[in-house]
């Protein structure tokens, strides 16, 4: 395929995106660079999602984004892959510059193993726009968008109609760009997951033979996958779409391994009503209260000898099975000490509230936010009693 074969689409998306995106994109092309929207915002402006996050892409090297924008509001990042923070008032931009593929000596020459020969360990080989999208991850993920000229550019030729159908492809083969970052087996699923798509026939193939190859990527990517997939109000299709896989064996071993237990069923339906909360805005984002949904109920079956109650009687050890119980489901990736610290607070917390003792010392305790909103979802499914809802109702009017 020629650098001329792709598809530009006149619109305007600009209502859509923030303000000052389109106003950095234009300070670097009014500077002499290309510069454009990419990725997963695109992506959610045409499925009528809100963008978690802007990124943008140039052909200005980090030191050039730097000096157009200032030390003080850039900074250079990473290392296997160089990218530009840029400071917008509260929110960080990231700015990459257009990368083509690596030579042989990024990959990981040291391993004759079919199975990691290819990963990629290097990939700051500057390129253009055209060769910069067909690097990316999959078609739906390689839209450019020119706020300034408002049209979409579809450097693939399919990413737009893999869009409108629902379809997850891999862009090139799908075997050699798994195993040049098995990262992107995930990512593949939580398309699955997250927006119902279906993967496309060769890239389910490829995903099925190289599943096993996700052990090679290191748990602090993993880890932080991990947090933005907990985090998600689509958390909870795309863990059914890594266990329908059989990725969750290999990602979440230990949690897999509980698949067949009443433990394992009430937290994914838990987990399911906290998402569907969160999507309505119900509910608050937090790592600990998705972290507490979800042992939830094996930290019950430890505490009280059930599945399906959070009253049990005081335990000494009540603290420290629940962080253990933490460490052990969603081993091998760990959290921070504070994050399942408020985990156990919020858990432990569950007795005064259902009993609704000492409501005001309760609600002064620092974890009582996300422990009230674990009550609410421990109403949903387990206690069906609006009435201790509406109880701590004023509580949860004033604290947020």
């Amino acid at each position: 395929m020629h650098s001329e074969d792709y598809i530009t689409k006149k619109i305007d998306l600009n209502n859509r995106i923030e303000f000052y995106i389109t106003h950095l994109i234009s300070r670097l092309q009014k500077s002499g660079y290309d510069a454009y929207l990419v990725g997963g915002a695109i992506r959610d402006i045409l499925l009528n999602r809100i963008p978690k996050d802007y990124d943008v892409a140039t052909s200005a090297t980090p030191e050039q984004v730097r000096r157009t924008f200032g030390r003080r509001r850039a900074r250079v990042i990473g290392r296997r892959f160089k990218i530009v923070h840029l400071y917008c008032g509260s929110d960080i931009i990231e700015i990459s510059t257009f990368r083509k593929k690596p030579r042989d000596n990024s990959l990981d020459s040291k391993n004759t193993d079919d199975t990691n020969s290819n990963l990629i360990f290097s990939d700051n080989e500057y390129g253009t726009a055209y060769e910069d999208a067909w690097r990316r991850d999959f078609t739906v993920n390689s839209l450019f968008y020119d706020p300034v000229r408002k049209i979409i550019i579809d450097f693939t030729s399919k990413g737009i109609k893999d869009l409108k159908k629902g379809i997850a492809r891999v862009i090139g083969d799908a075997d050699t760009r798994f195993s040049e970052d098995p990262v992107r087996l995930l990512r593949a699923l939580k398309l699955v997951g997250q927006y119902d798509f279906t993967l496309s026939k060769k890239t389910e193939i490829s995903l099925n033979k190289s599943i096993k190859q996700i052990l090679l990527a290191s748990n602090s990517r993993l880890t932080l996958e991990l947090e933005k997939i907990l985090k998600s109000p689509y958390a909870y299709g795309i863990i059914k779409a890594f266990q329908k896989y059989g990725f969750l064996d290999y990602y979440l071993p230990n949690l897999s391994k509980c698949k067949d237990t009443a433990e394992f069923e009430n937290a994914l339906n838990l987990f399911k009503i906290r998402c569907n909360l969160l999507k309505e805005g119900d509910t608050i984002n937090n790592l600990s209260l998705a972290l507490a949904v979800i042992v939830m109920p094996f930290v019950n079956t430890q505490l009280s000898g059930a599945p399906d109650t959070c009253i049990f009687s005081f335990n000494p050890d009540a603290r420290r099975i629940i962080k253990q119980t933490v460490n052990d489901i969603f081993a091998p990736y760990f959290f921070p000490k504070y994050i399942v610290s408020a985990v156990a607070d919020s858990i432990l917390l569950q007795n005064r509230i259902y009993k609704r003792m000492n409501p005001s010392k309760t609600k002064r305790h620092p974890n009582f936010k996300i422990a009230r909103e674990l009550s609410v979802i421990l109403n949903n499914y387990w206690w069906k009693d609006d009435t201790i809802v509406d109880f701590w109702r004023y509580n949860k009017q004033r604290n947020k």
